[in-house]
Parts: C-alpha cells; structure tokens; sequence
C-alpha cells in the first residue's frame, strides 16, 4: 500500500525536485543500471503513448522505475527509489527515513493545491431539495 501511494505522491513531483534523491542514492550504494533508460510504447484508452523505462540494482535490489514521454532522468530516479525500498541493510534506513518525511510534505502540499479547486467547486453545487421547497411554495 505504501508504494502505491508513493508513486501516487511522486507522479505528481516534478522531475528536478526529486534529483537529489538520485544523488544521494548513487552516493551510498553499489549501483548498477542493468537496463538504461530508453523508449517505449504503450497502449493507453486505444493510441500508443510514448514511455521511458529503466531498470536499475541498488547493493544488490532491483528496482524499475517507468514516466510518460521522453524523461531518461525520471525513470531512472523513479527505479533508484524503487530499489531503495527493497533495500534491507541498516545503512538504508536512515535514507529511507528521511525519504518518508520528504514525500509526506509534498504529500500535504499535493493535498492542499487540490482542495482549492474542490471548494471552489463545492461552492457551485446546488441542492435541490432547497430549490423544491421554493417552487413549492
């Protein structure tokens, strides 16, 4: 469930916002990049859309990291995050710690930017049942 909502929260980050992350991972493991970055199709609601993927292993774990359009640095940050998860050593932990606090507050930010719209929008809902009553009367 964790993941989902990561990807959920990461989807919605721009590319250079998680460029540190990809630093800081390069930083303290043995990084391998078994599949580099490249392009692909993909079927989506029935046209091919255009997707970059990679796949990458990080001490040892796997990760796979995939963005629509042509974004080779986000594929790749996307499968470092991916394997920094998998990743058990206690070297880890501290990084993966701080990755949580960092995708909770743009998670909140995400959350704050959407409720705009949504209140605005509740603003325009009308009830009926009000309407109802003064036609009745």
């Amino acid at each position: 469930m964790y993941s989902t909502w990561r990807i959920s929260v990461l989807s919605g980050l721009a590319t250079e916002d998680m460029l540190p992350w990809r630093d800081r991972i390069l930083q303290l493991g043995d990084v391998q990049v078994n599949k580099s970055s490249r392009m692909g199709l993909v079927m989506k609601k029935g046209e091919p859309t255009l997707i970059t993927k990679c796949t990458v292993t990080v001490d040892g774990q796997e990760g796979f990291g995939m963005s629509m359009g042509y974004d080779i640095d986000r594929a790749e940050i996307l499968a470092l995050i991916d394997a920094l998860f998998r990743c058990t050593e206690e070297k880890w932990e501290k990084v993966q710690m701080d990755f949580r606090f960092w995708i909770e507050d743009w998670a909140l930010e995400q959350e704050e930017a959407e409720e705009v719209p949504f209140r605005l929008i509740q603003r325009t809902e009308i009830d009926w049942e009000i309407i109802d009553e003064w036609e009745d009367q």
